[in-house]
């Protein structure tokens, strides 16, 4: 198969970047459970305590990771301030944050998160969901590093799941292993950060 940007023709094989992650996943020391579903890109790490990581790897570069608690679990707004500066390749300004992060009664997980978020300069904005049909509303924080756009975007949502999505489509070339690597890279950091 082929994709096309800006007149750049880049080459790959179906599920070929999927399978890189997860072969350097398995390197890394995670059980790696793949899709059973032909054509799925869905892979699932499967030796995580008490929390769930499931990563879509595109074929065209395009990724997406969730990461939260398991069903009956809860996660602290430190780890998932972790999680998300580590993500968003803003570690220089995390301790400070995490160190200084409390709850504050009455106040939901992701205005915890963003208010710690915000002050040590990353970019957090509510996307906000209404339901017209059952007159509800669902609402996620939406965190960028302004200083380093390419890194992504990472949404927070009020039961501890943190969903990061980044485009690794380059435009001078489209290199499996690099691009395997540098996605484990950053979601081996990640994982450690918050656990």
């Amino acid at each position: 198969m082929s994709a096309t940007s800006s007149g750049i023709t880049q080459q790959y094989k179906p599920g070929e970047l999927m399978r890189a992650v997860s072969a350097e996943l398995a390197t890394r020391g995670f059980h790696v459970r793949e899709p059973d579903a032909k054509g799925s890109r869905r892979l699932a790490i499967t030796n995580l305590k008490d929390v769930r990581c499931e990563i879509r790897v595109e074929d065209d570069g395009y990724i997406e990771c969730d990461y939260g608690p398991q069903a009956d679990r809860s996660i602290e707004a430190a780890k998932i301030m972790s999680l998300v500066t580590s993500v968003l390749d803003a570690n220089g300004q995390s301790s400070q944050a995490i160190a200084g992060t409390h709850s504050v009664p009455d106040l939901p997980l992701r205005g915890t998160v963003g208010r710690a978020l915000t002050a040590i300069g990353l970019a957090v904005h509510m996307a906000v969901y209404e339901d017209e049909d059952f007159y509800d509303v669902t609402a996620q924080l939406v965190v960028t590093n302004p200083n380093r756009r390419e890194c992504g975007k990472v949404w927070v949502s009020d039961d501890g799941v943190v969903n990061w999505e980044c485009d690794y489509w380059a435009e001078s070339g489209y290199d499996v292993a690099r691009i395997a690597a540098e996605v484990v890279t950053v979601l081996v950091r990640a994982i450690a950060a918050a656990a």
